[in-house]
């Protein structure tokens, strides 16, 4: 029994170890992002900076960040925010998932919060990354002060960051679909998230039809194969 304690006492603290967040802290800054700029496009950062000047692009890493278990691994992962300027009129907001697990650090594919969105706040919670913007109005000028704080959450779906509330919307529109496609008690037995506006879902019926649901999240329509 004495031996059990000991073997999970040492488990728990070589766990422990990597999961201390001040190596995560310093291998931010010096990690590779993607970035979804109309074309993938991969970004070494030194000392939380690139720089490309002949290209005019240059990508940096912003406060705030924010750290806890995004997978469900026990680790704890970060998130960062970073911003891309093209050379463009346009300085870009980004939010990256970086997850902790071995044998380093490795940073997922970052998602765009906006063009010049001030980033107010970032928290991981139970899987669950929160992010409070500044949204301006649709149709209010860049350099306008004048914003409303409004609080965007994600999750992970293949290692890439969805919105949670994208989801629900697919999830609903699927199940109203499908019972106007006459599906007695449809449920939803597998989400995913294809990338671009695109979501699948595979539904299954009371008496075991099972049905594929395709739903545009920007045109918000679901269709029932």
């Amino acid at each position: 029994m004495r031996f059990a304690v000991m073997f999970l006492v040492l488990v728990a603290a070589c766990a422990g170890a990597w999961a201390q967040p001040a190596a995560l802290v310093q291998a931010l800054p010096k990690l590779t992002y993607t970035i979804d700029t109309g074309s993938r496009q991969s970004f070494a950062l030194r000392d939380g900076r690139y720089a490309a000047p002949a290209d005019r692009i240059e990508v940096r890493m912003l406060e705030p960040r924010a750290f806890g278990d995004i997978d469900g691994d026990g680790f704890t992962d970060a998130a960062v925010v970073l911003l891309y300027d093209g050379g463009g009129s346009g300085r870009f907001v980004y939010l990256a998932p970086v997850l902790n697990s071995p044998p380093a650090p490795r940073a997922l594919p970052a998602i765009l919060l906006g063009d010049r969105v001030p980033v107010k706040a970032i928290s991981i919670d139970k899987g669950e990354l929160q992010v409070t913007v500044c949204e301006r109005a649709a149709d209010a000028p860049m350099a306008s002060r004048d914003c409303r704080d409004v609080t965007r959450r994600y999750v992970l779906n293949d290692e890439r960051l969805v919105s949670v509330q994208a989801a629900a919307a697919a999830r609903d529109a699927c199940l109203g679909r499908a019972k106007e496609a006459g599906l007695v008690e449809p449920r939803v037995e597998a989400q995913r998230y294809v990338g671009g506006p695109i979501w699948l879902l595979r539904l299954l019926a009371r008496d075991g039809t099972s049905k594929r649901c395709t739903y545009n999240i920007v045109t918000r329509v679901a269709e029932v194969d």
